[in-house]
């Protein structure tokens, strides 16, 4: 695993923060990520920040020990597991599981597609979600 702060979009706003607490006999578990941008409206498509916990390679990384490679036909179960607690944030926020389908086994160049679930949608993700062509979608209840 590894934690990331990217602060995309800060080139010409001075006035934001942000930091991640982690603990390395836990992590990933236990992870904090915090943060204040300045309010921005609505429907602006802009992303302020892509701060994240990566598993397995993620543009650029290389773990030290790879995550098994699955063809996608044979994966019969994939399950993850979050607590996410969201405060005072009126330009909302964006949860997403983000996943790339590679090439080769281990592929760090050869993503092919990358593959989102949103878990938390606020307004501007709708807004910028329907600018996107979407190649297809799936819907879980439960």
């Amino acid at each position: 695993y590894t934690g990331y702060l990217s602060p995309w979009g800060a080139e010409n706003i001075t006035d934001y923060w942000e930091y991640m607490t982690l603990y390395p006999s836990t992590f990933p578990n236990n992870t904090a990520i915090h943060w204040s941008w300045p309010y921005q409206p609505d429907n602006a498509v802009r992303i302020t920040g892509f701060h994240h916990i990566s598993f397995g390679n993620s543009y650029g990384t290389r773990p030290q020990i790879y995550p098994p490679s699955v063809p996608v036909n044979n994966i019969t179960k994939l399950e993850v597991w979050h607590d996410t607690v969201m405060n005072n944030s009126r330009n909302g926020n964006t949860v997403i599981y983000d996943l790339f389908l590679t090439r080769t086994p281990q592929g760090d160049d050869t993503h092919l597609f990358e593959v989102e679930v949103v878990i938390h949608t606020p307004p501007f993700t709708v807004y910028y979600i329907n600018l996107l062509s979407n190649m297809g979608r799936v819907d879980i209840s439960g």
